[in-house]
């Protein structure tokens, strides 16, 4: 991007990404948009380009400076064209500069008068809030305006709107908890509060355990599994995908007990033979062949999304990396059902085969039926997006 910039008279960058959430990714795209034109963010010594302090200020984080100096510092460079703003014409006029030269030298100060420097002090909040790089540089379009703004090109919305209808919603849409499941949940339950007797991350223990029991079998068994195994290099594998937004942190190890009590230990244990015991009967994975088969998800192409690793494994079927498991027996039957169906009409158009991507924070398995009436699995590798950020771009996408 950076050498691309550097090569281009006019540049448009474009992004889904909602700045707002991490404005760091906003002062990336200025950065890109600024090589080689200083009019973006100033030259080498701009104020604008000390990212932690800018955004710090634009957000209203810090106290804004009251020195006439430092106020210079930050509208200088770069110095907006006097189109901006009556304010930023005297400017230019009275130090005889033309809307080319986008940088203007500190010591220029000097040349102002005392009234140009009052005027400097009453422009700097509005500046601030109204003429710094982002807000002359960035465009910001909402969904809303880009399904309603009618392109008089086309006499159509820029955007076509995509309706979504949310299952699980209503309350007798929730999956039930099973009773073998909600032994599980008493005893995760209990085992955390023996815990809190004498460590203080139990909380976030009950926390990670029960999300997980809550989101497959599989991966609530694996973390305790793990647990019971590896109690001493646990806090070394609390993932990101165990952090949700707007929670709390992972307990420091300070806070981590190095073992466990025999109590502690026993609980643990009756919580995994409980799910050993029921893992085959997860309610999650009935309600996932339902969508796919009785509600036809199958048939449009289906994205299965998971905050857990585990649960996506599962799910595929792939465990110690070998591919076996229902799912993808139930899709390669679907598949070759849809292969007899075409073999019966011949030359009635081109097949379109069956996909179906299963998505974690940690990577992405796509089982896909293609032309050839054979089932392909792929994983993901670093050069794509998280799979979680595509994920979020699609759904974005589809926003009603």
């Amino acid at each position: 991007m950076y050498r691309i910039a550097e090569k281009t008279r006019s540049l448009l960058l474009a992004t889904a990404t909602p700045v707002q959430l991490r404005p760091i990714e906003a002062w990336d795209l200025l950065d890109v948009l600024g090589r080689g034109d200083e009019s973006v963010l100033g030259n080498t010594w701009s104020r604008w380009r000390n990212t932690p302090h800018c955004l710090d200020m634009i957000m209203e984080l810090v106290d804004l400076p009251e020195n006439v100096t430092e106020q210079w510092e930050w509208v200088r460079n770069p110095l907006p064209p006097k189109a901006e703003h009556w304010d930023f014409e005297v400017l230019r006029r009275r130090l005889d500069l033309s809307d080319v030269q986008s940088v203007v030298p500190g010591n220029d100060l000097d040349r102002l008068r005392p009234p140009d420097r009052a005027r400097l002090s009453e422009l700097f909040p509005r500046f601030v809030r109204e003429h710094h790089p982002f807000i002359r540089r960035i465009v910001r379009r909402t969904r809303g305006q880009l399904e309603s703004q009618i392109d008089p090109e086309t006499n159509e919305p820029l955007l076509q709107k995509i309706g979504v209808r949310l299952l699980g919603e209503a309350e007798r849409e929730a999956v039930r908890l099973p009773p073998y499941l909600q032994e599980a949940y008493e005893l995760a339950e209990e085992f955390c509060a023996t815990l809190g007797r004498r460590m203080k991350a139990a909380g976030f223990l009950k926390t990670l355990l029960l999300r997980r029991v809550g989101s497959s079998i599989h991966a609530g068994l694996k973390t305790a599994e793990k647990m019971l195994a590896d109690w001493d290099d646990l806090e070394e594998d609390i993932d990101e995908e165990d952090e949700a937004p707007d929670e709390a942190a992972a307990p420091a190890g300070s806070e981590f007990s190095r073992s466990l009590t025999a109590e502690e230990r026993g609980l643990l244990t009756r919580f995994v033979e409980a799910l050993r015991a029921n893992q085959e009967r997860d309610p999650k994975y009935a309600v996932v062949r339902q969508c796919l088969l009785d509600r036809g998800w199958l048939r449009l192409g289906c994205i299965v999304f998971s905050q857990y690793r585990d649960s996506i494994q599962w799910l595929a079927g792939v465990r110690l990396d070998r591919p076996a498991g229902d799912l993808k027996r139930v899709l390669g039957q679907v598949a070759g059902r849809r292969d007899r169906q075409a073999r019966h009409r011949r030359g009635r158009g081109r097949r379109v085969g069956y996909w179906l991507e299963l998505l974690s924070e940690a990577g992405i398995i796509t089982l896909r039926h293609n032309r050839h009436g054979t089932l392909r699995q792929g994983r993901d590798h670093p050069g794509r997006p998280r799979p979680a950020d595509v994920l979020r771009q699609r759904l974005m996408r589809t926003e009603g």
